[in-house]
């Protein structure tokens, strides 16, 4: 277990620990990936500002999905094929229970807030397709905390972007 586990790992079950004896704990998140609104669908979905290397989109926090899946637009804005490393093909379930064939690529950054997750795998929808967060991009960030009211998550245990660090540290 590293450092940094074991450190979210206490956090974690001193938290759960107050919780039980009916102490309110609010997470001190700022020192880490901070708190990241969400706006709610109105749909029952909830959806988060996030930034792959460097472009801006918006994603559905999808906690059904393993991975995170970035839409072919927003692949394209990023620079495409030329920009990533191209990883593997991977064969998806959907929500409509159907399967996919689709290419899996390494991107260098992933930015939650002030929380940066990359590099990591991503697998690339077809045109016209949604981001996903899915949770397996956020098991970085662990623990995380997903709110209702009002809408937000949450993320500790995450490296900071190097300028955040640089002036942090």
């Amino acid at each position: 277990m590293t450092p940094a586990n074991s450190k979210a790992l206490a956090a974690t079950l001193l938290t759960t620990l107050l919780l039980m004896a009916g102490i309110a704990v609010q997470p001190a998140c700022a020192q880490d990936g901070g708190l990241v609104p969400m706006t709610d669908t109105g749909l029952g979905t909830l959806e988060l500002t996030v930034s792959v290397d460097g472009v801006a989109g918006q994603f559905l926090l999808d906690t059904g999905a393993g991975m995170l899946m970035i839409s072919k637009e927003l692949f394209t804005a990023t620079g495409g094929e030329q920009a990533h490393e191209h990883v593997r093909q991977i064969a998806l379930r959907l929500a409509n229970n159907r399967i996919e064939v689709t290419d899996v690529y390494r991107i260098d950054s992933l930015r939650v807030g002030g929380c940066e997750l990359g590099p990591l795998e991503a697998a690339i929808g077809k045109a016209k397709s949604r981001n996903l967060l899915g949770l397996g991009a956020l098991r970085g960030a662990a623990p995380l905390f997903i709110e209702m009211v009002p809408p937000s998550i949450q993320l500790h245990g995450c490296q900071k972007p190097p300028e955040i660090a640089a002036v942090a540290g």
